[in-house]
C-alpha cells in the first residue's frame, strides 16, 4: 500500500469540470473516479467548476491506510535493537513524509478564503503551526487536543441513552476545557444545549471546567466571572444538572472595580456568560439580571439607588439610525430614539425595577 501511495508519476487526476451530477471522473486513466458529496457546480470560463467554500478533511494527519513505508526514509525514524543500540532498518513515516502536501493543501483552501476543519489529527509540530485550521477529534477528549491552536471535541458517537448523557459527555469534554459539538446522534433535542451557546469563541483562557474567550465564558465551576477593563453587561445562560435551560438566576454587579458576574453552580450544573453591548453608568453600586436579550429586545431587572443611565448599541437587537423603542420602566412607559448607535435610558433607580427595551415598528 505505501509503494501504491507514492507511485512515481501521475495517479489520478480530476478536473472538476462535469457541470452536474455526484461523481468526479478521474481522466489520469486510473479508475479512481470521486463520489462528490452536496456538489455544487459553477460556470467558470467556458466551462464549469466545482464551488466549494472550505474542506473538512477526515483522517487530515491519521495515517488510516497504514503508518509506515519502508521504500524510504523520512530522516527520524527507524528500527533500533535493543541490545545493541543500532539502528538495524529504517523507514518512513507516511504521515511526516505526507505533511508537506497536506500543509500545502490546506494552505490553497485557506488563500481561496475557504475554511479548513481537521478530524483526526497527528499533531506535530508543523501541523499545530497552521493556526488557521479548526482542528477536532471525536469520540474522544483529553489533554492531547490541547496541541492545537483551537480545541473541539465532537461527541462520543456510541448510541447515547438520554438527552441527559449527551449533556454529561458535553461536561466531560469541558472537564478538559474543551468544547463540544454534537453530531450524528440521531436524536432529536427537545431543547437547546450547551453546546449550542459555545461558539464563537476566540481562546484566551482553558482551565479544567473553563474555556474563556472574547465572545463567552463557558464553565461548570462556580465563581465569580468577567473580562477586565469591558464595562459591557453580561447575559447569562444557564442549564441544570439535566442540561435543560433554566432562567438566569445569576446577578451581574456593575460598581467602580468593573463588571463582574458570580455563579453559584452545583454539580453538573453549567453557565455561559457573553458580553452584551449595553453598559450602565450610575453613581453607586448596581446588581442587574438579564432575563432577555435578543432581535426582540432587552429585558432585565437592576436594583440600586440613584440615576442610573443604560447605554445601549447595536448587537443581537439591531439598532438602525433612527429607530425609536419603547421602554418600560417599572410601570411607566417612554419613547427613546437612536442617536450616534445609541439609544440612551434613564432609569431613576431606588430598589429593585423591571426595564425593558423593544423596537418599535
Amino acid at each position: 500500500m505505501s509503494r501504491a501511495a507514492f507511485a512515481s508519476g501521475l495517479v489520478a487526476h480530476w478536473s472538476f469540470d462535469e457541470g452536474s451530477g455526484d461523481i468526479a471522473r478521474d481522466t489520469a486513466g486510473n479508475g479512481f473516479h470521486a463520489t462528490l458529496s452536496g456538489a455544487s457546480w459553477v460556470e467558470q470560463g467556458s466551462g464549469h467548476a466545482l464551488y466549494l467554500d472550505g474542506g473538512f478533511l477526515d483522517g487530515f494527519l491519521a495515517g488510516y491506510g497504514g503508518m509506515w513505508t519502508y521504500d524510504r526514509w523520512d530522516g527520524h525514524t527507524a528500527h533500533i535493537d535493543s541490545a545493541t543500540k543500532t539502528i538495524v532498518r529504517k523507514m518512513g513515516s507516511v504521515m511526516l513524509l505526507s505533511q508537506p502536501s497536506m500543509i500545502e493543501y490546506a494552505r490553497k483552501i485557506r488563500d481561496k478564503g475557504g475554511e479548513v476543519i481537521a478530524l483526526h489529527t497527528v499533531l506535530t509540530r508543523g501541523i499545530a503551526n497552521e493556526t488557521y485550521i479548526g482542528f477536532a477529534n471525536e469520540s474522544a477528549s483529553g489533554p492531547e487536543l490541547h496541541l492545537a491552536s483551537s480545541v473541539m471535541a465532537l461527541a462520543f458517537n456510541r448510541g447515547f441513552k438520554s438527552e441527559r448523557h449527551i449533556y454529561l459527555d458535553m461536561l466531560d469534554k469541558l472537564r478538559w476545557g474543551e468544547l463540544f459539538i454534537h453530531y450524528s446522534d440521531g436524536r432529536d433535542l427537545t431543547h437547546r444545549s450547551l453546546a449550542s451557546r459555545c461558539y464563537p469563541m476566540t481562546f484566551e483562557e482553558i482551565r479544567p471546567g473553563l474555556v474563556r474567550g472574547k465572545e463567552r465564558i463557558v464553565t461548570s465551576n462556580a465563581g465569580n466571572y468577567g473580562w477586565p477593563g469591558n464595562r459591557r453587561l453580561h447575559q447569562v445562560h444557564a442549564f441544570d444538572a439535566r442540561g435543560a435551560p433554566v432562567p438566569n438566576p445569576f446577578v451581574t454587579t456593575v460598581d467602580r472595580r468593573g463588571v463582574r458576574t458570580k455563579l453559584n453552580l452545583d454539580e453538573h450544573e453549567s453557565a455561559v456568560i457573553e458580553p452584551i453591548p449595553v453598559i450602565i453608568e450610575s453613581g453607586g453600586p448596581v446588581n442587574a439580571r438579564v432575563i432577555d436579550y435578543d432581535a426582540d429586545g432587552l429585558r432585565l431587572r437592576i436594583n440600586g439607588k440613584g440615576p442610573t443611565t443604560l447605554l445601549v448599541r447595536s448587537g443581537a437587537m439591531p439598532i438602525e439610525s433612527g429607530a425609536r423603542f419603547q421602554v418600560s420602566i417599572g410601570r411607566a412607559r417612554t419613547w427613546v430614539t437612536e442617536v450616534d448607535g445609541v439609544i440612551s435610558i434613564e432609569a431613576p433607580v431606588n430598589g429593585e425595577v423591571h426595564v425593558s427595551a423593544e423596537r418599535f415598528e
